[in-house]
């Protein structure tokens, strides 16, 4: 073995060819240089040589034009060019995934896609130095494990045989395009890998509408041959939910939804059931947000305000505000009202603080309403630091003049119904005693107890005109009796030597 010294270096002349200027060629056709891989088609040490000293003299004239705190960042962007013309290729370390054990993983080749006519060539650790490609047969495809389609490689059910590193590569015309490296990790359930298995967060606020959504990662095309989706399944901690939709949506997230939430989409290929396990946690917060954003109280949006015409008047616009940046002020129509007190209409700002907020009063004063100002809308504006503006639109409307013809109205019903009352009163004023007194029984108090309506007293008369003693009786009867009347009668109700004073009504 051949040593040549080159740039405080050597050469091993094999047919892997380590350079040490910060690079090192790991295996046939790749240069590692820190985490970053380069990919060279094989050729002769001579054309290799060669190619290596050109770019070494290339590198020192570039790192002699740049300042030396900027010669670490740039170094990689020609570097990777000249590589990538060198042998077509320029790509990152290989991408980390990890997959539980008996489940389905889907590769994906980049750049596929916007290669046509490129052939995409799989390599894996238990295919050894045979590669993968869309020609091989379906029975070859199923003794392998995996299934290809376009640009995916799907690994049906992982195992520790799978485990390793796999490349793509677009080949056109037996020309190596692009590549790209992966690096599979299967783990068990009782692996410490398991309580690391990727998690995808979800944060919410209490008590906005919240939607949490199965992951999608490494999962087969939906176009793949024979591959059907066959639902997602929900576990919230242990508990089986019944939505088999792709996400799960809570119009009013609570406290309680919070946790860890494990969704399994499920693949039906060939009669045969496979599964993808994804974990997604759901952070519930408080919506502290909302609370304390800038806020106008009052006046609300569309109020009107009555005035008089030629009266002064105060409009308050107040906000609450948690910034001493926010700002609140007045426009009329699109123009800003001004602080100066000598013009017809001007804004007064005044403002109070406590421990959490600040309240901002900015009053509208009108010192004379006209016609003019009524016809125009009068917009308290808050400019804020924690969300968009806020606008509140009032208009001033004229106090309606009061109506004399209803007062007048309103009198003059209220006299006729006097006089009508008082007319029904004298027409019916022993029937409505009477009805008083029984119903309510309103009655007036004689001096000896007892309660009359009229005093009867009969003197004796001789002649044929007076009422005879048979006449008599029949009259009280019949006052008293027939229509109810309270009759005091002074051989039977006046005590004998006792005064004859009565009350009666």
């Amino acid at each position: 073995m051949n040593n040549i010294p080159l740039i405080g270096g050597c050469f091993h002349c094999t047919t892997n060819v380590t350079f040490f200027l910060k690079f090192q060629f790991t295996s046939a056709r790749r240069l590692v240089w820190g985490n970053v891989h380069f990919y060279f088609a094989r050729t002769s040490f001579v054309a290799l040589f060669a190619q290596i000293t050109f770019l070494a003299t290339l590198l020192l004239v570039w790192l002699s034009l740049l300042p030396v705190m900027m010669q670490v960042k740039v170094l990689l962007v020609p570097l990777c060019l000249l590589l990538a013309s060198l042998a077509g290729v320029c790509s990152l370390g290989p991408k980390n995934i990890s997959v539980e054990a008996n489940e389905m993983v889907a590769l994906q080749c980049n750049g596929a896609e916007n290669q046509s006519g490129a052939k995409v060539i799989w390599t894996s650790p238990n295919t050894k130095e045979r590669e993968l490609s869309s020609d091989m047969s379906s029975a070859e495809q199923r003794q392998a494990g995996v299934l290809l389609y376009g640009r995916s490689l799907v690994i049906l059910s992982a195992n520790v045989s799978h485990q390793g590193n796999y490349s793509c590569s677009l080949r056109h015309n037996r020309t190596s395009m692009s590549q790209t490296w992966f690096r599979l990790r299967v783990y068990t359930t009782q692996s410490r890998e398991y309580e690391e298995k990727p998690t995808y967060p979800t944060t919410c606020y209490i008590p906005e509408s919240c939607t949490l959504y199965c992951p999608d990662a490494n999962t087969p095309d939906v176009a793949t041959p024979n591959i059907t989706s066959n639902g997602v399944i929900w576990q919230k901690e242990g508990e089986s939910m019944l939505n088999h939709e792709d996400s799960i949506t809570y119009l009013s997230v609570e406290e309680n939804h919070h946790g860890v939430y494990i969704c399994t989409r499920s693949y039906l290929y060939l009669d045969q059931t496979y599964n993808m396990t994804f974990k997604a946690v759901l952070d519930v917060r408080p919506n502290n947000k909302s609370e304390k954003s800038a806020v106008i109280i009052l006046p609300n949006d569309g109020d009107v305000v009555h005035v008089d015409l030629g009266s002064s008047v105060v409009i308050p616009c107040k906000a609450a505000t948690f910034s001493d940046h926010d700002s609140l002020f007045w426009l009329s129509g699109d123009s800003f009202v001004d602080e100066d007190k000598s013009l017809p209409f001007f804004s007064n700002i005044t403002s109070e603080t406590n421990r959490e907020r600040k309240i901002i009063i900015n009053s509208l004063i009108i010192k004379k309403v006209t016609k003019e100002l009524l016809s125009k809308n009068y917009t308290c504006k808050l400019d804020s630091e924690d969300r968009p503006s806020t606008f509140v639109t009032i208009t001033l409307a004229q106090k309606a003049r009061p109506s004399y013809a209803s007062l007048a109205a309103g009198i003059v019903c209220t006299v006729m119904a006097m006089v009508l009352m008082t007319v029904i009163y004298v027409k019916f004023k022993i029937n409505i005693t009477l009805l008083l007194r029984d119903t309510l029984g309103c009655h007036r108090n004689a001096s000896d107890g007892k309660s009359y309506d009229a005093f009867l007293m009969c003197y004796k008369n001789n002649t044929d005109a007076g009422l005879n003693e048979e006449d008599r009786d029949l009259l009280e009867k019949v006052l008293e009796e027939k229509f109810g009347y309270s009759l005091c009668l002074y051989d039977r109700d006046v005590p004998p030597g006792k005064g004859m004073c009565l009350r009666y009504t």
